[in-house]
């Protein structure tokens, strides 16, 4: 994919198809790195939308949907690099918002926001036939369920390119130079799959291209996740991994084995990784990690009794 750039809200279907359990709040806040004393300050600055079903929930421990989760990841990067509260809030906005609300709001003129959606007419009746789709498009998101909303928001479009492609996707911010829209917009917010030349030499309407900006790669979060605190359970739960997968796993974990073989991606070394008694935590966690991100052709367990367990990655990736 060539500088193919993410729309605003067009992830690929397969996303809320084979990953609806995404929406379910089940990642314990611990795992994104993020204390309990900086959440609740993110909350009470509308920095992250988190309400309770129930008022017994608002006693429970925090935990999150898989979006949220990375959202958070996202706001530390933000917060490293010394983003300013009032930023963040706007780049949220612009991420968890569908591309409907945000033409609601006037952000886009009607066929600007058809033509960027790839929505091209030849003459006057076309025209009249990508109206129509466009409003039937808005009616259409009207009744959706809330819940599902966020798949189809900008996040949901990052998170659809991480789990569906190898695609290495970079955010990037630019400072607005333009004085005619900057105070309602100080950042100009793009994501990438491919940072290529000509995505460094952004030269759209109201960027300067001498000015600096800020990429952040987006898969290291993604990964970052696997090798966290989560159990093993709930990523099959929200289908990051296989059946297969976490059976082999388990098998690790249990540590009956002499050796495991993986077979990397093209190019890449074959992993032989010999078990010295030791195979335990953050061990099992990079072997979660390459399972999980799907960066591995095949792998191999070798039993002490000289049996093996073969198991292909089925991913297509």
């Amino acid at each position: 994919m060539r500088n193919k750039k993410i729309e605003l809200n067009f992830s690929s279907p397969e996303l809320s198809q084979k990953y609806s359990n995404l929406i379910l709040r089940e990642i314990p806040l611990s795992a994104t790195g993020v204390s309990s004393r900086v959440f609740f300050y993110l909350k009470d600055k509308k920095l992250i939308d988190y309400k309770v079903s129930k008022a017994t929930d608002k006693k429970s421990w925090v935990k999150l949907n898989y979006f949220e989760a990375f959202w958070l990841m996202m706001i530390k990067e933000f917060r490293l690099f010394g983003i300013p509260d009032r930023h963040i809030k706007v780049i949220k906005s612009a991420l968890f918002k569908t591309t409907a609300e945000l033409y609601k709001e006037g952000h886009f003129e009607k066929e600007t926001l058809m033509k960027q959606l790839g929505m091209i007419w030849m003459n006057e009746d076309e025209r009249e036939e990508m109206h129509q789709e466009f409003d039937d498009y808005l009616e259409g998101v009207e009744k959706i369920p809330d819940a599902d909303l966020i798949y189809l928001t900008l996040i949901g479009g990052i998170v659809s390119i991480l789990l569906l492609s190898s695609d290495l996707p970079v955010f990037v911010l630019v400072p607005n130079t333009n004085p005619e829209t900057m105070k309602d917009t100080p950042l100009m917010i793009d994501v990438i799959t491919e940072l290529a030349p000509s995505d460094l030499q952004m030269s759209n309407e109201g960027l300067n291209p001498y000015v600096s900006k800020l990429t952040i790669p987006l898969r290291p979060i993604f990964e970052k996740l696997f090798t966290s605190g989560i159990k093993n359970e709930l990523f099959l739960h929200y289908r990051l991994i296989t059946d297969k997968e976490k059976q082999i796993l388990d098998l690790i974990q249990e540590g009956d084995f002499k050796e495991i073989v993986i077979k990397m991606s093209e190019g890449e070394p074959v992993l032989n990784i010999k078990n010295k008694g030791e195979f335990v935590g953050d061990k099992v966690k990079e072997i979660r990690k390459i399972l999980g991100i799907k960066n591995y052709k095949n792998i191999t367990l070798v039993f002490r009794n000289d049996k093996h367990i073969y198991y292909e990655n089925e991913s297509k990736i």
